[in-house]
């Protein structure tokens, strides 16, 4: 079980970064959102919140959205 909780605190701190380099904006924090909501997937699909599982797969989505619109825009 050590394994879920480093995969939680790397999710996290993963997460954290992307939000703050989407604030800047740069498409760069998008992507590591998505890895970061990667990692939410697993541990959530690892510890059977299937709630919290729905939740990210439908933030990843807007993820993916948001980097085809900021591109559009020219945001780097």
């Amino acid at each position: 079980m050590e394994y879920l909780k480093v995969l939680e605190i790397l999710a996290t701190i993963i997460t954290l970064i992307g939000i703050a380099l989407i604030s800047i904006p740069k498409r760069l924090g998008m992507y590591i959102l998505i890895v970061g909501s990667i990692l939410w997937i697993i541990f959530s699909y690892l510890n059977s919140h299937y709630f919290f599982l729905i939740q990210t797969i439908i933030c990843l989505i807007l993820d993916i959205y948001g980097i085809y619109s900021w591109k559009k825009k020219g945001i780097e």
